[in-house]
This record gives structure tokens, sequence and C-alpha cells, in this order.
């Protein structure tokens, strides 16, 4: 007899499958819905696992400071910065988005296969993050400070009654995108461990920006303006007076088209527009307070240094800056590596370490301003450290410039003018101070240096053809790095009222460099 299918026990079977199917299917739901799957990484780094808000607290909570990337250009290593210094921050809320968007998919069945698929097959999620350009283009400038024959755009200066156009020259530059992209990848890459990344720059040539008529001329050109006060709010306000510049458009496009490698600087007359009311006219105490002031010094042994600090230190005294208006040392004191404006050579830092170069010592002119800007209580716009430690100031109190990549700028945000008055000493002193009218509530400002770290020098010997056997001696003193804090603390009758934090620095270690004999086949170890 034939055996009758039964279909009502395949019917309970499979019903028996679904259910099971769809109980893994909840179980599988329920278990991630709050984890990563199995074998997810970002970059290279298991977050398996993990509870998606413990990862958001995780990446939130991750220490940039001490990701530090070198940047490294011929085998030297030309400076030291850190993630921070270009604005580099982890989008945590953008990046465990996208580590949910792979473990949870909304689709239960995607879901679950996502899930088993898991056990059998890495995933890498991308970490996502958000950078400064402004930072980035910082920090091109700073490397470009260190490097020798770097490439100079046409320039331009006014001194006394004359604007002094400069014909620019050639030299290396950087591939800015490629210099980003590989910044920024070096630090992704490498965000959780400690290891320091190292990038490498590839120098291109390029050519000098060449001056533009128009915008030359609408910077050139300046309306005279009448010294003024009035009352606001019940407070006498000075404003100072501003002499007018004039000049002949065709004259300054003659002038701009004769710059060439055989005519490097072309001199051009102004008309200086005399004001019919001066500040001194209305308010002859204007400049009566000091408001800050700072000394540095230096040896009288280097007469080239010596001439370099006191000719850059001369283009600053009794220049006044307007409230509200923004000082750059490099528009006043214009470019230091020309000698044809009488700088000197003297030492440098270039190039990962000491040098010989046009206008050294002109950074202890910016160094000792900024400084006295400090102490004025005056708002910073622009500043840089030195790649090394100076000796003339405590770490992270030096503003170095380099024309006209770097440069140091401050605003006037106080009520009145404000003028710089310089003290040269040959006996070794520089004295900036700055004058103008004391406030209502005036602030007594103390500046703090806090070194974090010290890196040591290493030493280094170098074979010299020159010498004979036995023989050596110091090339280079080696000074130790270091990583370093600026405070500003601002009292009030006594009492502390803040404590700021301005900036935070790195300098590298200097190497110390011994240049000894050439060592034969047959000589035995170096004693």
């Amino acid at each position: 007899m034939k055996k009758k299918f039964n279909f009502k026990l395949l019917l309970g079977v499979l019903l028996i499958i679904i259910l099971i199917f769809l109980i893994f299917i909840a179980y599988f739901k329920i278990k991630n819905k709050n984890n990563v799957l199995n074998n997810v990484y970002l970059g290279n780094f298991n977050i398996s696992k993990m509870p998606y808000i413990e990862l958001k607290n995780y990446l939130d909570e991750m220490q940039l400071d001490s990701k530090n990337i070198d940047i490294m250009c011929n085998g030297k290593n030309l400076l030291q910065i850190g993630a921070k210094d270009i604005g580099y921050a982890i989008d945590s809320s953008k990046t465990v988005n996208n580590v949910m968007r792979h473990c949870s998919n909304s689709n239960i069945f995607i879901n679950f296969i996502n899930t088993i698929k898991s056990y059998f097959e890495i995933n890498t999620i991308n970490l996502e993050y958000t950078y400064s350009k402004e930072a980035i283009d910082a920090t091109i400038s700073k490397i470009l400070s260190e490097v020798p024959e770097r490439v100079i755009d046409d320039s331009y200066f006014v001194q006394d009654n004359t604007l002094i156009l400069i014909k620019g020259d050639s030299g290396y530059s950087i591939n800015k995108e490629k210099f980003t992209q590989d910044v920024l990848s070096g630090i992704t890459k490498n965000i959780f461990n400690m290891d320091v990344i190292k990038c490498n720059i590839d120098l291109i040539t390029a050519e000098p920006q060449l001056l533009q008529h128009e915008e030359l001329y609408s910077c050139i050109k300046k309306e005279v303006k009448d010294a003024e006060k009035k009352e606001v709010d019940g407070k006498m306000v000075y404003t100072s007076h501003e002499y007018g510049i004039d000049i002949d458009k065709t004259t300054l496009q003659k002038a701009i088209d004769s710059l060439s490698e055989e005519n490097k600087t072309v001199s051009i007359n102004l008309n200086i527009i005399e004001p019919k009311v001066k500040l001194g006219d209305l308010k002859a105490n204007l400049y009566e307070d000091i408001l800050g002031t700072y000394t540095t010094r230096f040896s009288c042994e280097n007469q080239n240094r010596n001439t370099n600090i006191k000719l850059a230190a001369s283009f600053l005294d009794e220049v006044i800056i307007q409230p509200g208006e923004i000082f750059s040392f490099n528009k006043i004191v214009g470019n230091s590596d020309l000698e044809s404006r009488g700088f000197k050579e003297a030492t440098i830092y270039a190039n990962g370490g000491l040098a010989q170069g046009i206008g050294g010592g002109v950074c202890q002119v910016s160094s000792t301003l900024y400084m006295a800007a400090m102490y004025a209580n005056l708002e910073i716009v622009e500043r840089y450290n030195h790649a090394y430690t100076v000796s003339y100031l405590d770490p992270s109190f030096d503003a170095t410039i380099a024309y006209p990549y770097l440069d140091l700028k401050f605003k006037n945000n106080r009520t009145y003018p404000i003028k710089m008055v310089v003290l040269f000493d040959p006996a070794g002193k520089l004295s900036i101070s700055i004058y103008g009218t004391r406030e209502e509530i005036e602030y007594d400002v103390t500046m703090e240096s806090e070194t974090l770290s010290t890196t040591e020098f290493k030493t280094i010997y170098k074979e010299d053809v020159n010498l004979k056997k036995g023989e050596k001696f110091v090339k280079q003193n080696g000074q130790n790095g270091c990583s370093s804090k600026c405070y500003k603390i601002l009292s009030f009758n006594g009492e502390v009222i803040s404590k700021t934090l301005v900036s935070s620095d790195r300098y590298l270690p200097l190497d110390k460099i011994i240049s000894v004999a050439v060592k034969n086949d047959n000589d035995g170890g170096e004693e």
C-alpha cells in the first residue's frame, strides 16, 4: 500500500525552521543594536564589538597633543609640528555614524547577513576628521622659511618718501596639495599609535609672483586724514592724523615693467600730503604712559649681527599704530635678506641647522617687540616660534620672522593710538617700549614660560679632508630641544584676574657637530 505524504508534518517543520531563523535574526539584531560588529577596524585600530557610546567617548577623549610630525627634506629634519598645529581634529560623530551604518542596517535580513559575514571578512571604516586650511598654509610658510634658496616673490617697501620695488628670485617651493594630502594621511594612518610621523617633502622649482599694478597702487595710495577728537559715552576719544600718499599710475607701471635680473631694485619718489590738523595740536600728552616694555641683550663681538639689529630696530622707532589697526613687522621693516638695504651676513637658522645668511639677528628685534606687545596687552594676530631655542629669551617668548613667509602681527585693541620707541645700546642691549594712554581699567601683565619636556641633542662626527690625523674641532655646538607653553597673567590691584594660554611650541634639538680627520683603512677605531 502506497504511503500517504504528510503535508502537515512538512508544514510544521518549515514553520519551525522559519521561527528559528527569525529568532536568530532577532538575536543578532538585539545583540548588535548598540555594538560594533566583529572584524571592524578604524584604519589599523580594531573596534570589534565595542559599544558605540564607548567608541565615541574614546574618540572624543583622544589626546592629539603628543601626535607629532617630523618634516623631512633631503634626509634632514627641518622642523616638528603637532597635529593640533594644523587644526587636525577627529569628527567623532561622523565617524561613529559611518560605523553604525555599516553595522546596523535598517533591513533586518541584510543586517543578519552582514553579521554572519563579519566572522569571515575584515571591514575597514575611514576615520573622519577636520583640519584648518589656514593652519596648513601657515605651516607651509614656516617650512619654506627653513629652506635655503627658496622662491622669493617680487616685493616692495616704503622708506621715508620713497617707494622701493624689489625683483624676486626663482627658487624652491612646496606642492601645497601633495603636502596637505601627505600630512593628513600620515596623521590618520598613525592616529592610534605613538610613533612619530615622518613626512618627506618634495621641493619644486617655482618662479616669483610678480607685482600687480592695480593691487600695488591701491596699497600705496592713501588719503590724508586730520587728527580728530570727539566725545563717546562721556569720554574724549582721539584719532591720530595720517599722512596722505599719492603716486602717478603711469610712473608706477613703468617702474614695475623695468624690474629685471639686471635691474633688481627700482625707486620711485612719492608725493606725501601733510594733514592740516595733527594729533599734537589736539593733545600733546597722548604718549605719556609706558604700556609695555621689554629688553633683550646681545653680544658686542658680532658686529654684523649688531648692525642688523640696529638697522631693523630703526624702522620701528616712532611708528604710530591707530586704534583697530594691525601692525605688520614685515610691512614696516621689509625684506631683511637684502644686502643692498644695508643688512649684513650673520648666523641664522636654516636647512635644519646653523648657517650664514643676510639679516641674521633681525629675529631678536621681532622677538623683543613681541614681548613688549604682550606686556602692553595688545592682541597678537600672527606669531611663530623659532625651529630651535634662542639664547636671549625663554622658550615660547620668541617670535621669528622670514620675509615674506613668516610675520609678526598685532592689533592695537586699545582706545587710543600707540607709539613704539626703540633704544639700541651698542654695549649689548635692545629695548622696545610701547607708549600710549592708560585706560580707565588697566591690567598688570605677567608672562610665564613653562618647559614641558626636553629632547637632548645628538653628537655627530663628520670627516673633514682638511684635518690631519688626530685633529678635530667643534663645528657646531649642540643645544637641547624642548616642548613649552607661554601663559599671560592679568592682574588688577594685586589680584589675579585671568591666566591665558598664549601658545604651545616645539623646538628641535640642534645636533653638536664635531669635524674629524678622514679615517684611513689602516687606522684603528676613534678614541
